[in-house]
């Protein structure tokens, strides 16, 4: 992304299209959870099983049962498809512990309980304290 960056290529017409490229690419090659969880709620079989990381990195592991895993499934899913819904910044806001905040902004949680029950599935162990 540097290379690409260095020839202001990014927000260019060039670079239309080119989105899974541009988040390996950030991702300096390495898989990082927000990629298995994109692949995850793509998935339409009940069967498949999510990739640990994104189980404890997006909240998975605070749902109590089977309707809140499906609603933050769809919640991601839905993100996705947004036009600002972007991985990388899902990614950052991961890490940051922030992931109710980068919700909130895409997607208008209006009643209270379920407002509540997002910010307690949302939580996850970032930021990670210094060791």
């Amino acid at each position: 992304m540097r290379l690409i960056d260095s020839k202001r290529l990014r927000d260019g017409p060039e670079m239309k299209g080119f989105a899974p490229l541009e988040k390996f690419l950030y991702t300096g090659g390495a898989i990082k959870s927000v990629l298995y969880l994109e692949h995850f709620v793509e998935v339409e079989d009940s069967d498949f099983r999510p990739h640990k990381a994104i189980l404890v990195d997006y909240g998975f592991l605070n749902c109590k049962d089977a309707t809140d895993f499906d609603n933050s499934k769809g919640l991601y899913k839905q993100i996705f498809g947004m036009p600002r819904g972007s991985p990388v910044d899902l990614q950052k806001a991961r890490i940051q512990g922030k992931l109710f905040n980068f919700v909130d902004k895409l997607i208008t949680l209006k009643k209270k309980v379920t407002r509540k029950r997002m910010w307690r599935i949302l939580k996850n162990p970032y930021p990670l304290p210094d060791i």
